[in-house]
């Protein structure tokens, strides 16, 4: 259920979402009721109601609000990545800040209660496609113009991907042992170089290289 248009944004709005946000990186989805929530941001609990249909609503907005920060961080440093080292490093340094933020937290916890609550999975779904977009846009960029680019289905290898990077984080929200993700991330370092000589431009017709 939509919010009422009136109360769709504003300061009030954004102030119970940054607190709902606080409220389940700190004490999980069960521990994020209306009072705890409000006790957080320091408002009265009924305004929870007047802005939001439920309390689903409003956790549903705290992702959204999580999502779309978290996704201008993104956007923010793709003009950083211009190799696949780059993609790498910046991987990685954006993942720290998705830890740092609570993002993982609100997905893993929203995630975990979609089972039961189907509207939860469907918006969840939704919140996706645009990472999905993110990585079919930066794979393309990498392979356009090389030997790989006609027999690489990058929209598939996208979802793949964004799934993968989903469980990375649903393990890190369940146990907090970043030592999987640090080796992970190491190797990734260490095929970077490997993989780079395949994703060099295929000489073009009349070039240089062309017999």
């Amino acid at each position: 259920m939509a919010d009422p248009p009136d109360r769709a944004t504003g300061p009030t709005r954004d102030r119970i979402v940054t607190a709902a946000v606080e409220t389940i990186k700190t004490h999980g989805l069960a521990g994020a009721s209306a009072r705890a929530i409000a006790k957080t941001g320091g408002f009265n609990q009924a305004l929870i109601y007047y802005y939001f249909p439920s309390l689903t609503g409003l956790y549903l907005a705290a992702l959204e609000h999580t999502s779309a920060a978290r996704m201008n961080a993104y956007l923010a440093r793709m003009t950083d990545i211009r190799s696949l080292d780059d993609l790498v490093r910046v991987g990685g340094e954006l993942f720290d800040e998705d830890v740092a933020a609570g993002h993982i937290t609100v997905l893993a916890e929203l995630v975990s209660s979609a089972l039961a609550q189907p509207e939860i999975g469907a918006r969840i779904t939704e919140l996706m496609e645009p990472w999905v977009r993110l990585t079919q846009d930066t794979m393309d960029r990498f392979v356009r113009g090389t030997f790989v680019e006609p027999i690489i289905q990058t929209g598939a290898i996208a979802q793949g991907l964004v799934a993968f990077y989903l469980g990375i984080e649903m393990l890190y929200h369940l146990d907090r042992d970043r030592s999987r993700t640090d080796a992970l991330f190491a190797m990734f370092k260490a095929l970077a170089p490997i993989a780079s000589p395949f994703l060099a431009a295929s000489p073009q017709p009349g070039g240089e290289n062309d017999d």
